[in-house]
């Protein structure tokens, strides 16, 4: 479920971000990298270390995308978010859940 929810869902989030891409001011890059929870495949260290000048000048956010879902999964509202997106995570969970979202803040798991 761990990689295989995450990986669905990382291929949604860029079909609909591609979809939109031509209305923005700014471009944008999809990187898709696996590997948090073994270090075995630490490619996003990597691409870190490898291109921090333009990650510095020009990221405005990382997104990390963990176990997204199970079978019979209805539990919306609490889990983890980076403080910066906090506020986007709770308007996006509340039309679905319509319940508030009551996460953590600052924190990436649940």
């Amino acid at each position: 479920m761990d990689n295989g929810s995450a990986n669905v869902a990382t291929i949604e989030v860029c079909r609909l971000v591609a979809a939109q891409q031509a209305k923005w001011r700014r471009g944008s890059a999809r990187l898709r990298l696996s590997g948090h929870s073994h270090g075995r495949y630490s490619g996003s260290a990597w691409y870190a270390d490898h291109h921090f000048a333009e990650l510095e000048a020009r990221c405005v956010a990382h997104v990390n995308v963990d176990s997204v879902g199970a079978i019979n999964a209805e539990l919306l509202s609490e889990g983890g978010s980076a403080g910066g997106l906090f506020d986007l995570a709770a308007a996006a969970i509340l039309p679905k859940a319509a319940r508030r979202f009551s996460g953590t803040q600052g924190a990436f798991g649940g």
